[in-house]
């Protein structure tokens, strides 16, 4: 779980992990945009400089931040620091970062939809692993694997680089795959319209200054997907 660390020296990315959500006490669900209190450890399995694991029992949730006016001074500064480009530049190169940063895109091309195929081999094994450990996710009888959403989606855009050939990119945001379950009634078709809708049409709109927010994957540096899209323009 990626998001920003209130440092006294201003925000700075941080990624969280592992947070099993859906195992949290019902007091300690917070949701985007919440601000949140606990302790962390340096992530001693993860070489990227914003990755850290949380000490669960510690979390409680300090407030909410409500759109959009009071979440720009947190976001704004870490805006355009970097486009898509250089971090696929940096990260081929062997740098250790950043590995999350706010992009903004030049034009964004299109939203590709398609049916998810389901859980890699891989993917499958480490959610199965994770539900054994009662240390990490507690003494829960009702454990069960995460169901796959129904689409998977990707951006393509061009990023501010100069000479920027166009990117293709994951679709990430929890929002998007509960979007989908609440369409799960609808046909192939009404479903994707729905989301097109809603992270193309509205949330890509040129007046609201749209920013990628990108985060990468450890086994693939240069691999970034988009985590969020925020709205740098709405005031």
């Amino acid at each position: 779980m990626a998001g920003l660390r209130l440092a006294e020296g201003g925000p700075e990315w941080i990624r969280l992990y592992p947070i099993p959500f859906r195992y949290l006490e019902a007091d300690a669900k917070f949701k985007k945009y919440d601000i949140v209190k606990l302790k962390v450890t340096p992530a001693s399995k993860d070489r990227r400089p914003e990755s850290y694991t949380p000490i669960l029992d510690s979390l409680t949730i300090d407030s909410h931040l409500e759109p959009w006016k009071p979440r720009h001074p947190l976001v704004d500064p870490l805006i355009g620091a970097f486009n898509t480009c250089e971090l696929n530049a940096r990260a081929l190169n062997g740098s250790a970062g950043p590995s999350l940063a706010a992009v903004v895109p030049a034009d964004i091309d299109k939203l590709e939809l398609r049916l998810f195929d389901g859980w890699t081999s891989e993917q499958q094994a480490k959610m199965e692993a994770h539900l054994h450990q009662d240390t990490l996710f507690g003494p829960k009888t009702d454990k069960s694997i995460l169901s796959p959403p129904r689409f998977e989606g990707h951006y393509r855009y061009r990023c501010t680089g100069r000479i920027c050939k166009g990117h293709r990119q994951g679709l990430l945001d929890w929002e998007f795959t509960e979007l989908q379950r609440r369409h799960s009634g609808d046909t192939d078709e009404a479903a994707k319209a729905a989301i097109q809708k809603r992270f193309l049409d509205q949330l890509c709109a040129p007046a609201r200054g749209p920013a990628f927010f990108l985060g990468n994957e450890l086994k693939r540096p240069q691999a970034f997907g988009v985590l969020g899209v925020y709205a740098a323009g709405a005031r």
